[in-house]
């Protein structure tokens, strides 16, 4: 089953379709993200996928939790995320069912990371409230009320150097 997907293109050419006007993308790559990890996807399991109920709020999501929360955000990540260097910036760039991503800013370069929610969501306010629980988790163990009770992310590609 797949629970999350993304995808890696190296052009999206705008066409027109009759009255529509649709995206062509050429994919590279595609990456889902399940239970078990990583796996490849076939095209039958691809146009089956369910949509992730986040979807429509997804967007507005991310640029709340940038604007308003962008300390949690900042915190969850030097809680939740193993990393070596200091991070100047943290941004959320996209939240679903399972989790949310962060790009991280350094002087080595532009890094991703993927923090797991705790238990899958399905709408805004589960969002909202996993997030916050994880905020206030954070805040416990930055200051040292509390000791971290997860397996820390590791952090994954440099995007740009």
């Amino acid at each position: 089953m797949i629970n999350s997907l993304k995808f890696f293109c190296t052009w999206i050419l705008p066409v027109q379709f009759g009255t529509r006007n649709l995206l062509m993308i050429k994919m590279v790559m595609l990456h889902t993200f399940s239970i078990q990890g990583r796996v490849w996807v076939v095209p039958s399991e691809y146009s089956d996928a369910e949509p992730d109920p986040l979807r429509n709020f997804a967007e507005s999501v991310v640029e709340e939790m940038n604007s308003e929360h962008a300390e949690d955000v900042h915190r969850i990540y030097n809680i939740y995320a193993e990393s070596d260097f200091q991070a100047l910036d943290v941004k959320m760039i996209w939240v679903d069912r399972l989790g949310f991503d962060l790009h991280v800013h350094s002087e080595e370069g532009i890094f991703a990371v993927r923090i797991p929610f705790s238990r899958q969501v399905s709408d805004q306010k589960a969002v909202k409230s996993s997030f916050n629980m994880m905020a206030h988790h954070a805040w416990e163990v930055d200051k040292s009320y509390a000791t971290p009770e997860f397996e820390k992310m590791t952090m994954v590609v440099i995007f740009y150097a």
